[in-house]
Order: C-alpha cells, then structure tokens, then sequence
C-alpha cells in the first residue's frame, strides 16, 4: 500500500512545515488521510499550496475522485478548498470528523 501513497511536504529554507499524504484507493478515486502544517505556519498558505500541488499531481495521474475526514477546526479550511460535507459527523478514536469530498474534474 505504501508503495502506492503520495507523500508531499512544504519547506521554508530547509525547515520542514508541512506535509500531506494521499492513498489511491482505484485508478480514479483516493483519500487524504494526513495533512499537517506547524502551527506557527498556519495562515500563510503552505496548507494551500500543498493541497493545490496534490490535486495538480492526481488530477494528471487520471485520479478524480477525492475524499478525507476532517476535524470539525479543519472543515473551513477544507469547504474553501472545494470540498463537500457528505456526512454527519462520525466519532473515530475519539476524534469527531467529518468526511468531505471533491471531484478534481470540476475544478
């Protein structure tokens, strides 16, 4: 499985600030399932840039289909980015998340 994942990070000089991990699930469709920047990055644009080099890379490997979980903090972040609420929130490991998706294709 790993073999297959993306892992993408953000630097500032030589600094790590940020990364983002994606998992196909088929030829067409996969899960975020990590994005982190530091917290002293927040706000100015990593978590974007991240996010906008992910999409880039998957919609040009033919994946289209995009979902995460995300934290009821992140649901902003990500609603701005394009992505959907699909759910009620669900509790996992005594975390409340949301799943969100978005279809790279209409972007």
């Amino acid at each position: 499985e790993e073999l297959h994942s993306l892992h993408l990070i953000a630097l500032d000089g030589k600094r790590l600030v940020g990364c983002v991990c994606f998992h196909p699930e088929s030829n067409s469709k996969g899960r975020i399932f990590e994005m982190a920047v530091s917290e002293e990055y927040r706000g100015r644009g990593f978590g974007r840039q991240l996010l906008h080099t992910l999409e880039r890379m998957l919609a040009q490997r033919g994946i289209h289909d995009v979902y995460l979980f995300a934290p009821p903090d992140a649901e902003k972040f990500y609603s701005l980015m394009g992505y959907q609420p699909q759910e009620d929130i669900i509790i996992k490991m005594g975390t409340e998340l949301r799943m969100m998706k978005k279809n790279l294709s209409l972007s």
